[in-house]
């Protein structure tokens, strides 16, 4: 028998096969995993302008930029079973209920604590009231900005709009072809590896 056909019939073993494949998957995932965590990082999106409030808090436009900087860090990637990858945020992490918040979206409901710190904040940007006197969140606001108005009496929810950041990058074409790409050398370096 020539040797083309004994490497045809190696490359043919079914079980082999699955062995030689489930090692270079597990490298393709790797490599995906950090591609897709990397896109998170840098995501930016179409997403909703940030609102008065948060360009005052955060003294800029573009949404997520700040808080990319600690959370988008913190996305986790994590080989499931042979053929499925986690990659988010594990829901014991300390950053997944921020996480959730931002990439769904949602409300938050403003209460009397909220209404008298930004009321605080008013009186100090005002001149009725002296710095020295504010503490905790309204203190580290007051550095941030010195102006301020207190919360409307018909306030009653702060609605936060969502920021997929993860599915954004998961829809993008170019993480999609990637992804692609890992799998096919995935499997063309398994087919290498059977003929050698």
């Amino acid at each position: 028998m020539d040797k083309g056909w004994k490497n045809y019939e190696r490359a043919h073993e079914v079980r082999r096969f699955q062995r030689k494949l489930q090692k270079h998957k597990k490298r393709a995932f790797d490599e995906i995993a950090r591609t897709i965590v990397r896109e998170v990082v840098h995501a930016s999106g179409n997403f909703t302008p940030n609102a008065p409030l948060t360009l005052l808090l955060k003294n800029g436009q573009k949404p997520l930029v700040d808080t990319g900087k600690k959370l988008f860090k913190a996305v986790s990637t994590k080989t499931v079973s042979k053929d499925k990858l986690f990659i988010g945020f594990s829901k014991s992490s300390k950053f997944y209920p921020r996480a959730k918040l931002i990439h769904d979206g949602g409300t938050i409901r403003v209460t009397q604590k909220m209404r008298n710190m930004f009321y605080a904040l008013w009186l100090v940007s005002k001149g009725r009231m002296d710095s020295s006197q504010l503490s905790g969140r309204a203190a580290e606001l007051w550095r941030m900005n010195q102006e301020w108005y207190p919360l409307n009496e018909t306030t009653k929810a702060i609605r936060i709009p969502g920021r997929p950041f993860i599915e954004e990058v998961f829809k993008d074409p170019k993480v999609i072809r990637k992804a692609r790409a890992e799998f096919i050398r995935a499997i063309n370096r398994t087919l290498r590896e059977l003929v050698k």
